[in-house]
């Protein structure tokens, strides 16, 4: 009966309390593909915790346990050493120079609000020059400047000031969602500029403060106006960002004190097998998912919910329930909604409605493709060295694994087969990655060639 129960209350109450789950709206044309729907929202973590008792006794356990195991580790170092963990050390290492990374934030905020005004700009001049073709040119060429600049300077500047791993990614992150930003908002607002037919003809665009508010809040899709809380609950804002500082607190803990001993042998000095290396996979496929897990709940979960709650952002369907999926591509698009929406919209859409009418299959292959390629710069700039496992296995599970694991029937079982090879791909990426890190560790005289590990220390 209690299993009953629990099962029933995680199902969506109806069709109609299941429509807010629902991404995309009824297209205008059949050979449209529907469009984003925004609506007044919970995350769904969110929801299962505050609605559910079950979950969120589990998810007490899961917190109680974590500061248990903190504790425990921190006075066996201070009993045995006379200091607490290194991952302390390690957070502060990582996160290290963090009055540079304001500054270069706080000029990339600059930059973009000056995006807002060189489109207004280009709007004003287009709706009076004659040669609109050669003002749009210039437009879209600019435009193709700023993203290229983008690419280009947030690199340069790691580099330059030798950021490390957290600081970087943090700077990287934020170029590339300052980035999506700027060409959600010029896609969605270019179109009121190119439809006016006359000088005399009054184009309404959004003003600066609703471009500055739709650079903060947390969604993607540009819309003049959102679906808005009533109020800011403080409370729960601060408990997410302590969620975001427990999940910082604990990846540290698992690489100081489990994956440090794993890689601890790898010297370099003599070459290991395949065998050695695969047995390193195995030992590092556990560890490796519970810092995906742990990276989930920190960026689209806990942070995602910090800043939509200051600002009364009511949309929080950040993402859906990847853990139930039944195949990759599905697991991707519920993993993270928001940037899905963005690739959706004005990658994908725009692909096969525009550029490729009609060919849909090849719109999502070059959506996939754009997808891999950023995910694999935003690595290999915050490393500092190129490891591309992450474009690889992105393209190939998606590709090739897709149409395998697509079942209409036994769910089950496939859920469950699906999620013992799930380890594999978490456990490929940490593994590529730390052996390569490891190997520049080892051997600093080779730090500025590619693939260091596969040229030097594998037998």
């Amino acid at each position: 009966m209690l299993r009953k129960n629990l099962i029933d209350s995680l199902q969506y109450k109806n069709e109609e309390d299941n429509s807010k789950y629902k991404e995309h709206g009824k297209p205008k044309q059949k050979s449209d593909l529907p469009t984003k729907q925004f609506q007044k929202r919970r995350s769904l973590l969110v929801e299962l915790i505050e609605d559910n008792v079950h979950v969120n006794g589990v998810y007490n356990i899961i917190i109680s346990l974590s500061f248990f195991i903190m504790i425990s580790l921190n006075y066996i170092e201070y009993i045995q050493f006379g200091r607490l963990s290194p991952a302390l050390d390690l957070i502060y290492e990582k996160f290290g120079k963090l009055h540079i990374v304001f500054i270069v934030w706080l000029g990339n905020n600059l930059f973009t609000f000056l995006c807002y005004y060189c489109f207004i700009l280009w709007a004003a001049i287009r709706q009076k020059v004659d040669h609109k073709n050669i003002t749009d040119k210039l437009g879209v060429i600019l435009l193709a400047s700023y993203y290229g600049f983008t690419f280009y300077i947030i690199p340069f500047l790691i580099n330059k000031y030798n950021l490390p791993f957290a600081s970087s990614a943090i700077l990287l992150g934020d170029s590339i969602r300052f980035l999506i930003k700027v060409h959600a908002f010029v896609r969605g607002n270019a179109p009121k500029v190119l439809t006016s037919r006359s000088e005399k003809e009054k184009i309404k665009l959004p003003t600066f403060g609703q471009f500055v508010d739709f650079v903060y809040i947390p969604a993607t899709i540009y819309k003049d106006e959102y679906p808005r809380t009533d109020n800011v609950r403080w409370s729960f804002a601060f408990y997410r960002f302590m969620e975001i500082i427990w999940t910082i607190v604990c990846q540290a803990h698992i690489y100081i004190h489990i994956i440090l001993p794993i890689y601890k042998d790898l010297t370099c000095i003599n070459p290991i097998t395949f065998g050695e290396l695969f047995i390193l996979l195995l030992k590092t496929c556990i560890p490796a998912v519970v810092l995906l897990w742990l990276l989930f709940f920190s960026l689209l979960h806990s942070s995602q919910n910090t800043v939509g709650e200051m600002l009364k952002f009511g949309d929080r369907m950040f993402y859906l329930d990847w853990w139930n999926s039944l195949d990759v591509q599905q697991f991707y698009k519920k993993w993270n909604c928001v940037i899905g929406d963005w690739l959706y919209t004005y990658v994908n859409k725009d692909l096969a409605e525009v550029v490729f009418p009609g060919r849909r299959n090849l719109a999502k292959l070059l959506t996939i493709l754009i997808s891999a390629i950023i995910h694999e710069w935003i690595i290999t700039a915050a490393l500092g060295f190129y490891c591309p496992v992450i474009f690889v296995i992105m393209i190939a599970t998606i590709l090739f694994l897709t149409d395998i694991f697509r079942a209409k029937s036994y769910t089950k079982n496939i859920r469950v087969f699906i999620w013992m090879i799930y380890p594999i791909g978490p456990g490929l990426i940490a593994t590529s990655m730390f052996v390569e890190y490891f190997a520049r560790q080892r051997l600093p005289m080779k730090a500025n060639e590619s693939f260091v590990f596969w040229n030097h220390c594998i037998a």
